[in-house]
């Protein structure tokens, strides 16, 4: 693929990336809205959590990526040599966010609550720019070649990546996410309730298509389990732990209340 068709394909995804973050604080300002929470400190909290995840991505991708005596420190600037990456940048943004709820005294998982249909948005729109830029999920799925699309660029500064049917069967599972959470959110028992189940339906999407035809059923790699494998089965387990303490505590601080 030629540095011209790179760059479009770098362009698209951020389009697609530019319009899920601006969707995602619209869908963010909403719930804290009606909530009627601070307004101002979630907006500040967006900005830190967006700064976190960017530098985690990077940083974990070059590290990924390039490790070794002879990597070069300034690749963590060049975007269109690579993608970045997931955890990582989720990770830093977990980081920065639990300092800055602590340090401005938010209430730590009806906050979080908040962002949980507007990660899933989110997430909807960026796994359709994988899909339209021809970059590849970070997860090792295969690739489907029943599917071919046509889109701009193409035959213009060289073909871009073809893409990869599975950022489309999680774009779309990521929408179905997002319109089960505004229904948990109506529905919602504890404060962390809608938080921990976007992390466990997520973690359980990207692990059911990694083992599902769609993918090839690519559990595996070289006979030992993916890195994604392990942490998408850590996430779940940790989100239906997290949750049975969470609604556990509420229940008791019912009892007690009456």
């Amino acid at each position: 693929m030629s540095f011209g068709a790179n760059m479009l394909s770098v362009g698209i995804l951020g389009l697609f990336v530019s319009a899920a973050l601006g969707t995602g604080v619209v869908v963010v300002r909403h719930e804290v809205r009606a909530s009627g929470g601070d307004e101002d400190r979630i907006l500040d909290l967006c900005f830190w959590l967006l700064i976190g995840a960017i530098i985690g991505a990077r940083l974990f991708d070059v590290a990924q990526r390039s490790a070794g005596p002879a990597a070069d420190p300034l690749e963590i600037f060049r975007f269109w040599n690579g993608s970045s990456f997931y955890y990582g940048g989720a990770a830093a943004a977990v980081a920065a966010g639990a300092i800055f709820i602590k340090r401005n005294r938010l209430p730590l998982w009806n906050t979080t609550d908040l962002f949980g249909p507007a990660l899933a948005i989110g997430h909807f729109l960026v796994y359709f720019g994988l899909f339209f830029s021809g970059q590849s999920p970070n997860e090792s799925f295969g690739f489907s070649p029943n599917l071919v699309i046509a889109r701009p660029g193409d035959g213009l500064l060289g073909s871009l990546p073809r893409p990869n049917p599975v950022a489309l069967y999680l774009a779309c599972g990521s929408f179905l996410i997002f319109a089960i959470l505004l229904i948990v959110k109506k529905r919602r028992r504890f404060d962390g309730q809608v938080f921990w189940t976007f992390t466990l339906l997520n973690s359980g999407l990207q692990l059911g298509l990694a083992v599902s035809d769609f993918s090839g059923g690519r559990l595996l790699y070289g006979g030992e389990l993916l890195p994604e494998t392990v942490l998408n089965a850590l996430i779940i387990a940790v989100s239906l732990a997290m949750m049975i303490i969470l609604n556990r505590r509420a229940r008791q601080v019912a009892q007690w209340l009456n």
